[in-house]
């Protein structure tokens, strides 16, 4: 019995040493330069803080469906080897170093696979329809125009974009990493969305969808779906298209898939701040009357009249046989502005005439108020005052 499992163990160990003789044996590495032209199956790059750029040629040869391109190589240069896996053939294309300006451009067969692998800080942009894509993008992104299968792996703070979704999808997401699907018509995607992830899916039809949301995680799926299992765990959210068959579990629901509202304008939002907060221009307010009650304090432009009382009247009379000199000199030189005071109580005892109405002639006679002693001033020019003649009554 022993001898029999001893020998069964053997040919195990031979028949794998026969199967894989060639695993892990590569040709020394090369310097890849542009123009150069290679074979390969599947393609394996380690590029990172590199620009990498793949173009999805049909029309290459020699090598047809899986010829291999170098168009340009900038920056710290790549290095190449060609790796022999059974009767398959894969290209490890490696950058050495980072450098601000790395820069590496492919053109590939539509049959050749894609595989990234520790490529920090790079992005990748695939145009053309690839056959597969694979590889983890954690501080990297990518943006590919059409694949028939992927398989990703993201986190951090990694980014990515499919245009179209072909046969299949396997992806997981955690970290902050965020994957969108523009449109797809996968027979199978099965998708794991943890932490703060986030996975959209677009438009188009998935024959079985898989689905497990944990965490803070958001997924939102619009495409239709025959069968869908769903499960949203913590403070996960899930939203599904329309479902021939759903099977949903955990504790959280899963939610109707809504398309997303229209970013509604604030009402004043073609308004300048500036003209929200800055009132309105008002008129400029007359002086108010004496006693005339007011909500608050005003200070007019023009000075306010001074308040005056009849005895005030009277000692601003001009005195008979001087009203022309008066009137002359007030014609030379305008009486200056009065400032504000408190009213002067009228005096208790004298009530002089009235005075005469404005608009009379000063050819008709008139009888000159009575005025006090105290008010009658002497007229005598200054020298800063000019002397006119005197007008005839």
């Amino acid at each position: 019995m022993k001898r029999h499992l001893f020998g069964v163990v053997a040919l195990l160990s031979w028949a794998a040493m026969v199967t894989w003789p060639t695993d892990g044996r590569a040709a020394d590495k090369h310097r890849l330069g542009a123009g150069t032209h290679l074979s390969a199956e599947a393609l394996d790059i380690t590029a990172p803080c590199t620009q990498v750029r793949i173009k999805v040629d049909a029309a290459l040869g020699p090598g047809g469906q899986n010829a291999i391109t170098a168009d340009d190589i900038h920056g710290a240069g790549a290095l190449y080897s060609l790796v022999v896996v059974g009767d398959a053939t894969r290209l490890d294309v490696s950058v050495p170093a980072c450098a601000p300006d790395n820069r590496l451009v492919l053109r590939i067969g539509p049959s050749v696979t894609l595989s990234l692998h520790e490529s920090p800080h790079g992005m990748v942009t695939v145009t053309g329809p690839l056959s597969s894509l694979e590889g983890r993008f954690d501080t990297s992104s990518f943006n590919v125009a059409r694949t028939a299968a992927m398989e990703v792996v993201m986190g951090g703070q990694g980014t990515g974009h499919v245009g179209e979704l072909g046969r299949a999808a396997q992806i997981d997401l955690t970290g902050q990493a965020q994957l969108d699907i523009s449109h797809t018509q996968a027979a199978v995607v099965s998708a794991q969305v943890g932490q703060n992830a986030t996975l959209n899916i677009g438009s188009g039809h998935i024959g079985a969808l898989t689905l497990n949301a944990t965490g803070h995680a958001q997924a939102s799926v619009a495409a239709q779906s025959g069968t869908a299992n769903a499960q949203a765990h913590d403070q996960a959210t899930v939203r599904l298209g329309p479902s021939g068959n759903l099977t949903s579990s955990g504790d959280r629901p899963i939610l109707p898939w809504q398309p997303p509202q229209p970013a509604i304008p604030a009402a004043n939002a073609s308004q300048p701040q500036q003209a929200q907060t800055l009132p309105k221009p008002t008129a400029p307010q007359p002086p108010l009357a004496q006693g005339q009650p007011t909500g608050q304090q005003l200070v007019p432009t023009n000075p306010a009249p001074t308040p005056t009382t009849l005895t005030d009247k009277a000692q601003s009379a001009p005195a008979p046989g001087k009203a022309g000199q008066n009137a002359g000199q007030d014609g030379a030189q305008a009486a200056p502005a009065q400032p504000i005071t408190t009213a002067v109580p009228p005096a208790p005892h004298k009530t002089p005439s009235p005075m005469p109405a404005p608009g009379i002639s000063a050819d008709r006679p008139q009888t000159a108020p009575a005025q006090p002693e105290a008010s009658a001033a002497p007229s005598t020019p200054t020298a800063s005052q000019p002397q006119l003649p005197p007008t005839a009554p």
